[in-house]
């Protein structure tokens, strides 16, 4: 984690406390490989057809044929743009997900416990990181906007069991994750 003299100077240590907090969670809850699993599911699933139905490609192009489409667009526009979509919506959910997660680790105490003083800080040292002013869409890609991410910390201090909520059903997007990987090596050891 790369601290610079700007975050330094502008943060208190108690922020910068909770801002490693939030990138610890990120490392303790394997962001990073769910992140990517979600990235590669489409080029799974791709290989898995492959192999399964090793005449795919021959069969898409000759119903592109029969229907006036060139294959070689659809090769040079078609599929980029279905991955660039694909990024963008499902990729980009499942990050801000996962942002939500490390946002509410960034609110425990070395106990493990929900700390108001510490979700207190982690929401200013946002607030000072990111400002009040609006977000880009292109910010809010990866990261969900300030906004929300402040009032999920407040709805979970309200009310803990929502942090319960949330992670279970993380939980579950995961072991989802998981299934649809293994459906494909199911698929290719056909």
């Amino acid at each position: 984690m790369l601290l610079t003299d700007v975050l330094v100077t502008r943060l208190t240590d108690d922020e910068i406390a909770a801002v490693v907090r939030h990138e610890l969670g990120h490392l303790r809850r394997w962001h990073l490989p769910l992140r990517l699993a979600v990235l590669l599911l489409p080029v799974a699933w791709w290989l898995a057809i492959k192999h399964a139905w090793p005449a795919a490609d021959t069969t898409i192009e000759t119903m592109l044929a029969a229907l006036g489409i060139r294959p070689q667009l659809v090769a040079a526009f078609g599929i980029p743009l279905g991955l660039l979509a694909y990024a963008v919506v499902v990729v980009g959910w499942y990050s801000r997900l996962l942002e939500h997660d490390a946002d509410l680790d960034a609110c425990l105490n070395d106990n493990g416990e929900l700390d108001p003083v510490a979700a207190a800080d982690f929401c200013c040292a946002l607030t000072t990181l990111c400002g009040r002013s609006h977000e880009s869409r292109f910010s809010q890609w990866l990261h969900p906007p300030v906004f929300q991410r402040v009032a999920l910390v407040r709805r979970v201090l309200v009310n803990p069991r929502l942090a319960i909520a949330f992670r279970r059903r993380l939980g579950w997007s995961a072991a989802a994750i998981a299934m649809l990987f293994v459906a494909a090596g199911v698929l290719a050891a056909r």
